[in-house]
């Protein structure tokens, strides 16, 4: 099993502290790897994440919202799309 190279233009510690954003980058070996911690090196210091993969956590990451009538519309189209009626059936 291989370690995984991982870009990390944030993190600043030991051999990376040296070495300009572009070519900072860290091994995660196969057993702490996470599928979400590539992304998340662009945007987290490494310190960080770590300490997500200590405690078992999930980053989560703000999402832009739109405050639009339309938008607003359309998700309650949707969910009332997806609910089943329930059909009553009466015990004799």
């Amino acid at each position: 099993m291989r370690w995984k190279l991982v870009k990390s233009p944030l993190d600043t510690s030991g051999r990376n502290a040296s070495v300009p954003p572009t070519l900072r980058y860290v091994h995660f070996c196969p057993t702490h790897f996470r599928n979400w911690i590539p992304s998340s090196m662009k945007n987290m210091e490494t310190r960080v994440i770590l300490s997500h993969i200590v405690f078992g956590a999930k980053p989560c990451y703000e999402q832009k919202i739109d405050n639009t009538a339309d938008d607003d519309d359309e998700v309650v189209n949707k969910s009332k799309k997806n609910k089943r009626k329930r059909k009553i059936t009466k015990l004799n």
